[in-house]
C-alpha cells in the first residue's frame, strides 16, 4: 500500500493533461483578428496587413512553434473565407 507521500509523488509527476487551446492561443486569435480587421478598415491590403499584424502580435504573445503553424492555417482560413463574404 503506498503512503500519501508517495502518492503525492506520483501525483507530481504525472502530466498534466493539456487543455484543447491554450489561454495563449486564443487571446493571440482574438487580437490579430482585431488588429487585421482595423488595418483592412482603414484600406490597407490584405498582403500589407497579414505578416505584419503577425510578427506584431507574435512579439506580444509568444507561442509554440507547432501552435504558430497551426494557427497561421486557420487564420489564413479565416481570411480567406472573409474576403469571399465582402
Amino acid at each position: 500500500m503506498q503512503s500519501l507521500f508517495e502518492k503525492e509523488i506520483l501525483a507530481a509527476r504525472k502530466p498534466k493533461a493539456k487543455p484543447a487551446e491554450s489561454e495563449a492561443r486564443a487571446q493571440f486569435r482574438t487580437t490579430f483578428k482585431h488588429a487585421l480587421s482595423g488595418c483592412l478598415q482603414k484600406g490597407f491590403l490584405l498582403e500589407e496587413c497579414f505578416g505584419l499584424i503577425w510578427e506584431e502580435t507574435l512579439e506580444e504573445i509568444s507561442l509554440p512553434e507547432k501552435e504558430q503553424r497551426t494557427l497561421y492555417e486557420e487564420l489564413l482560413v479565416w481570411v480567406k473565407t472573409r474576403m469571399k463574404l465582402e
